[in-house]
């Protein structure tokens, strides 16, 4: 666990070794349809190799407020990155937490996100491929 704040427990591990009710709540947990995450958050939990991982923030009984998966980019020296904030919990910081953690992970590797509506990538320092903001 990463203290990013006071008030700001971020929970690092790899995919694999997510307890299944974490699990469970980071699948329902994203844009659904509407995006990719939960297509990823599948295919690398059940992948052959440990190559993604997530960070999350747990509230009260253990619920997730937000989480972000890290994976592989299509570059070496690349790491994907994904982020989902429960709508009742943005604008507290939460994102922008996990797209810390994600850029002290990596410090060394390009970061690209996917986040149609959030500013999170710009303030972190972290590449937006899903607005092209390069």
């Amino acid at each position: 666990m990463l203290k990013m704040s006071k008030s700001i427990n971020v929970y690092v591990q790899s995919l694999q070794d997510v307890p299944a009710d974490i699990y469970k709540q980071l699948y329902k947990l994203n844009y659904g349809q509407r995006g990719s995450m939960r297509d990823h958050l599948v295919n690398y939990r059940h992948a052959d190799t440990d190559s993604a991982s997530v960070c999350y923030i747990k509230g009260r009984k253990n619920l997730i407020k937000g989480w972000a998966l890290m994976f592989e980019g299509l570059e070496k020296n690349e790491k994907e990155v994904h982020l989902y904030v429960k709508k009742v919990e943005r604008n507290k910081g939460y994102g922008s937490a996990l797209a810390q953690v994600a850029r002290k992970q990596f410090p060394n590797k390009k970061l690209y996100g996917y986040h149609e509506y959030s500013t999170i990538f710009e303030r972190s320092r972290i590449r937006d491929a899903g607005r092209q903001t390069y």
